[in-house]
């Protein structure tokens, strides 16, 4: 989202954070990405949050001057090595304390966690879940249901939707989107199913306007990383008039915890929108 050179500046602000702690206890590299892996010695599992509650704060008072689009969140996991594990190997110490960040970095905020069977587990079946996403979409899995709103100071007449999502898995039945929606947020895919999901909704608007309905408004979810695609606008305004959406009748609500931070460039954004009859709620 902020492109690779503000990426790589972030990468040298942690290297250099990290490169500042006490060398006799802590060993630190870069794996890949945005990964990076330690080892350090403790006395208590406290004593280590409140290092990683440390390393935020100097992180944050860092980029306070520098990133005014994004607020980036730290996420660690960690896996406190055993008597037992004596004889377990590098490779699989770092993939328990890896499954451990990679549970934690699907709720919102900065995280820390430990590694232990249970998040196992569920990491093992969120990356089952993952390894279908994209497909699902090809398939057309993902469906639409609209939530009706209902007036009642106008006889308890329908005026306007809520779009919701569900996917229909063949092999696990109708999963909610509490299940998936962390998932796609973390792998860059909640794009995909945005845009999927907005077409589908206006292909149904524009078959329940052509019944002889009477205009209602709709309201559809957009991740806030959606929002800031380059061709966001672009895109939704074709969306509108490749099905005929009257003015008015489309409202977009963001829920996802992506954080804009730059009032500018969110308040650029609602007008280009508006310019296009489409409204942007939080």
């Amino acid at each position: 989202m902020l492109g690779y050179e503000e990426g790589d500046r972030i990468l040298i602000t942690i290297a250099n954070l990290l490169q500042k702690c006490p060398k006799q206890n802590f060993l630190f590299c870069r794996v890949s990405a945005d990964n990076f892996a330690g080892l350090c010695q403790y006395e208590s599992r406290a004593e280590l949050q409140n290092w990683f509650q440390k390393l935020v704060q100097a992180f944050r008072q860092q980029e306070l001057t520098n990133n005014k689009r994004i607020a980036t969140e730290l996420c660690m996991g960690v896996y406190c090595l055993e008597e037992e594990d004596r004889n377990v190997s590098i490779d699989n110490i770092v993939n328990r304390a890896n499954i451990a960040q990679k549970y934690i970095k699907s709720l919102p905020g900065d995280q820390f966690g430990f590694y232990n069977k249970e998040i196992r587990d569920k990491v093992v079946d969120e990356s089952e879940l993952e390894s279908e996403m994209e497909g699902a979409i090809e398939r057309q899995e993902f469906r639409i249901f609209v939530q009706p709103k209902i007036s009642i100071q106008n006889h308890n007449r329908i005026v306007g939707g809520e779009v919701l999502v569900r996917w229909e898995n063949p092999r696990r039945g109708t999963i909610l989107p509490g299940q998936f929606i962390s998932i796609m947020e973390r792998e860059g895919k909640i794009i995909l199913l945005d845009r999927y999901m907005f077409e589908l909704s206006c292909k149904w608007l524009h078959e329940y306007l052509r019944s002889g309905n009477p205009p209602i408004n709709l309201a559809v979810n957009v991740s806030k990383m959606g929002i800031l695609r380059d061709d966001f606008v672009d895109y939704y305004g074709s969306i509108k008039e490749k099905y005929e959406i009257p003015d008015g009748l489309l409202e977009l609500e963001f829920t996802e915890t992506v954080m804009l931070s730059d009032d500018t460039v969110f308040n650029s954004l609602v007008a280009k929108l508006h310019e296009k009859r489409i409204y942007l709620f939080p």
